[in-house]
């Protein structure tokens, strides 16, 4: 499944904060997930299974990426 920049990418974010920082979960592919991990001063990505999605919560958030990692 294709989708644009412009999608639904960020209605479907889940959001959970906690003392100092926030987890967001996309949609990814069909059966996955990417996390960001935000702070005042960080925002990064946790395998990110491709880039769409993350640049649609990024725009979202109003944030740039600062971090990814790669398990």
């Amino acid at each position: 499944m294709t989708r644009d920049k412009d999608s639904s990418y960020a209605l479907a974010m889940w959001s959970y904060a906690h003392r100092g920082f926030t987890v967001h979960q996309i949609p990814a592919l069909q059966d996955n997930y990417i996390y960001l991990i935000e702070t005042d001063e960080i925002l990064a990505c946790v395998d990110p299974a491709e880039a769409v999605p993350v640049e649609a919560a990024c725009e979202t958030l109003g944030r740039k990426l600062t971090h990814i990692l790669n398990t």
